[in-house]
């Protein structure tokens, strides 16, 4: 137990010392006896405390004495002279006991033993006690005091035995048999009552009866001794209880009494701290600063950080971060706290470095689990707000798993999913969301939402169509934005649609629309809106799907959110008249054709081309032309400029007009030696060739395309054109080189069947049957089930009539007209009723005749 200050007990005994010299002497007479002279003069000097001095003259006094007490036998009835040789024996040891005499506790307990009866003998353990007592040898004094008999003490003297047995009994730490005495000695008047009243109070304050123990302390603050002691133990019962405003009252009326209370300035750190505890910094500050200001350096450190605490939440930055600063730096709670606070401060005075420093140290710390979690809070706040978006991930990628039950976890997830986002770390995002499973809720799962999302949109501008696809499943398995899922069906209909994979981003584009729609069509929806219209119609028109295309494309036009500014705007507008031209809508196709070059679109090219193209599908030759040529002229390196000009050519082929066309046809060659629509221009200028009966020509351009571009489009036409040009100069017979090419780089060609039928027939036609007989021959064995095949084997049986092999003849006739699948079966009827009459075979004759 806390010792009490000395100043309390030596107040409290100052007095009482006093009482320790008898007061009740032998009555003075004006005359002694030499004898009775010793008596007197060691009484006077007993009473001067001179107890060396006064010792010899009781020791004389006793030696001189003509009878001595100590030698009558049994308890004889005392006189005066008797009274005074055993007062004499009484003080001869108590001036021993006073001067440390070895003997003299041995001679007090024989006083008192021999002599019962004696007043002196009632107070010889009392003195004794209080020898020891004032030697602080409490154990022996405790021994004395409890052998008093109190009936036979004055009241004074049982007041000051109780006292003094108490204070032995506190010293002991003997502290309930202390407080016996002292709170039944607090109810007697007189010098010990406030002395008794303080420490019954005291032990009331230890034992945390403090609404006693302060009744009892205001009681001892009567006395002058312990009016300046007793507020500060009366202070700190008030802050015991937690009894801030009696606290506050109090102590401000004892700091203003006089003289001051002893230790003012630990009341003063009291009431700052009582403000406190009541949230009233303004009110604490006041007196934290007034006690500090008396203990320069020398503050501990929790009211340091009370001190800086208070200063911080009245937004005194300065001196909070003056304050903090020094307790910031202890590896304890309270460093750890300080130096939370410490951010918070430097945060509040834009210093932001300081401040990550200070949190980074809070949150490091494991002695305050809350404080490090708010400190990892605001450390990862702090490098988001100043871009260090890595340090923010690192610092909050395990706070779920550190702080499990986190209040703060959605404002932790919020932050780290923000940051994963602002630094495109979205794959990493993606893992830790994942990590945290069926606990993400709502907020967070439009968080994954997002992350998927843009992740899948990286992907997809890398060109990692396969890979994006899988999380834009991801990103629609939480649907928490209409929006964004809109978005995500969007690029999975992007994906489809860069696949080829038109049926599939037709469903996902459908869904898109449909998602904003359920969403209620916001701002952010109708883009979604009509990208999927765009898209959609896309598909549709990519699949050829025209008629499904259209009101897509008209739809996207039609919507209030269409603006011609709108990249897609005029793009859609020249799609939907494409859809028009293919249905041969030709004067709705041309409205929007127009729509294009009227707004001067980047697209007009496209435009002007098209509205040539359907100008001639009208007829209108020469508006045609003239579109045509002011695509030319405006934009000569058009993409679209080689069309134009193989169109040009192509309106006077169609018009019949040859001549004009095979000029056309001559420019695009020379002038675009490296255009695709090369082997058109040189297949169609050769048939214009042969139109005008220049078939050498015709012949040359033919055999172009079928040397310089055997597999394409235009040989399918060539190889048959070269044949009739071949047959109109008499030189069928250098067509089989050709053909031989064709079917060698065609060998899958549909068209070589009916090829070498047509130039086996043109053999025949020629009457050139020795030569027609092996084609034909070679036809019918390659293309036995051909639908010509019927007519081959009529021009077979027929040129092997023409050689003079009637017998064979006669059978290949015979069988053309049993199939009957010839259109010159006819023929072949009339042949075997010739040859069976030639043979004299009269009723097969009449029989086919008929």
């Amino acid at each position: 137990m806390k010792q009490l200050p000395r100043l309390a007990l030596a107040a409290g005994l100052a007095a009482p010392l006093a009482l320790a010299s008898p007061t009740a002497h032998a009555q003075q007479t004006q005359t002694f006896a030499a004898t009775e002279r010793y008596y007197q003069e060691g009484l006077d000097l007993f009473d001067r405390q001179q107890y060396g001095a006064a010792q010899q003259a009781f020791q004389e006094y006793l030696r001189q004495a003509p009878v001595r007490v100590s030698e009558q036998n049994g308890p004889a009835a005392i006189t005066g002279s008797q009274e005074r040789l055993a007062d004499a024996e009484y003080y001869y040891a108590v001036s021993g006991l006073y001067l440390l005499h070895p003997d003299a506790e041995g001679l007090i307990l024989d006083f008192a033993r021999q002599h019962p009866a004696h007043p002196r003998a009632a107070v010889a353990y009392f003195e004794l006690a209080k020898f020891y007592f004032d030697q602080q040898n409490y154990a022996q004094a405790s021994t004395y005091f409890q052998k008093v008999a109190p009936a036979n003490l004055s009241p004074a003297q049982r007041a000051e035995s109780d006292f003094k047995l108490g204070y032995s009994e506190f010293q002991l730490k003997q502290y309930d048999q202390a407080h016996i005495l002292f709170d039944r000695n607090k109810q007697v008047p007189g010098l010990f009552r406030g002395p008794s009243a303080y420490y019954a109070g005291y032990l009331e304050y230890q034992a945390a009866d403090y609404a006693r123990a302060r009744q009892d302390l205001l009681a001892a603050g009567e006395s002058d001794t312990y009016r300046t002691v007793v507020p500060l133990l009366i202070t700190q019962t008030y802050y015991k209880e937690g009894n801030y405003d009696g606290l506050i009252s109090y102590a401000g009326r004892a700091l203003q009494q006089t003289p001051p209370p002893l230790s003012a300035d630990e009341i003063n750190l009291l009431v700052g701290d009582a403000y406190y505890q009541q949230q009233d910094y303004k009110q604490a500050s006041p007196y934290f600063d007034q006690y500090a200001a008396g203990r320069p350096g020398k503050i501990e450190p929790s009211l340091q950080y009370k001190i800086g605490y208070a200063d911080y939440k009245q937004g005194d930055y300065k001196n909070a971060i003056a304050n903090l600063r020094a307790v910031a730096a202890r590896r304890d709670s309270l460093g750890q706290n300080a130096a939370y606070h410490l951010g918070l401060s430097y945060l509040q005075a834009g210093q932001k470095p300081q401040a990550l420093a200070a949190f980074d140290a809070a949150r490091q710390s494991p002695l305050d689990k809350a404080i490090a979690e708010q400190a990892t809070l605001k450390y990862a706040q702090v490098q988001y707000e100043l871009g260090n978006l890595p340090d923010v991930i690192a610092a909050l990628r395990d706070f779920r798993k550190k702080y499990p039950r986190s209040k703060s976890q959605p404002v932790a997830d919020q932050l780290l999913s923000d940051s994963f986002l602002a630094s495109t770390d979205y794959a990493a995002a993606l893992t830790y969301l994942e990590g945290v499973g069926d606990d993400r809720g709502d907020k967070l799962n439009g968080t994954y939402q997002r992350i998927a999302y843009s992740q899948a949109a990286t992907l997809y501008n890398n060109g990692q169509y396969a890979e994006a696809l899988p999380l834009l499943d991801k990103s629609l398995k939480y649907p928490q934005d209409d929006a964004l899922r809109a978005a995500a069906q969007v690029l999975r209909g992007e994906i489809y649609s860069v696949g080829q994979q038109y049926p599939e981003a037709i469903t996902a584009y459908a869904a898109a629309a449909r998602s904003a729609r359920e969403g209620g069509v916001d701002a952010d929806e109708t883009q979604y809106v009509q990208l999927a219209r765009y898209g959609l119609g896309y598909a549709y028109y990519n699949t050829k799907q025209y008629d499904k295309a259209q009101p897509q494309f008209k739809a996207y036009l039609a919507d209030p959110a269409a603006k011609p500014t709108d990249p897609n705007y005029y793009d859609t507008t020249l799609r939907l008249g494409d859809t028009y031209y293919v249905a041969k809508d030709y004067q709705t196709a041309l409205a929007q054709y127009d729509k294009v070059i009227q707004a001067n679109a980047p697209d007009k090219d496209y435009a002007y081309y098209q509205k040539g193209v359907t100008l001639g599908l009208l007829g209108r030759k020469d508006e045609a032309a003239t579109t045509l040529s002011t695509l030319l002229k405006a934009n000569p390196t058009s993409r679209y400029a080689e069309q134009a000009v193989f169109q040009q050519a192509q309106l006077d082929f169609q018009a019949g007009d040859y001549g004009p066309a095979a000029e056309g046809f001559s420019r695009l060659i020379q002038n675009r030696p490296t255009s695709p629509l090369l082997p058109d221009a040189y297949q169609r200028r050769g048939v214009a060739y042969a139109n005008l009966e220049q078939h050498e020509k015709a012949v040359a351009d033919f055999r172009k395309v079928l040397a310089d571009y055997p597999r394409s489009a235009a040989a399918q036409q060539a190889i048959y054109s070269l044949q009739e040009s071949l047959s109109a100069l008499g030189r069928t017979e250098e067509f089989d080189q050709a053909l031989t090419g064709f079917k060698t780089q065609n060998p899958d060609s549909k068209a070589t069947e009916s090829v070498e039928f047509e130039a086996a027939k043109s053999l025949y036609l020629a009457e050139k049957y020795k030569q027609a007989l092996p084609r034909l021959q070679a036809y019918l064995k390659q293309y036995p089930d051909n639908a010509l095949a019927p007519d081959a084997r009529y021009y077979l049986a027929d040129s092997y009539l023409k050689t003079g092999d009637k017998a064979t003849a006669l059978t290949q006739l015979r069988a053309v007209v049993t199939e009957n699948k010839s259109e010159l079966v006819n023929r072949a009827v009339g042949r075997v009723a010739d040859l069976e009459l030639e043979n004299k075979n009269y009723p097969e004759a009449i029989k086919y005749y008929d």
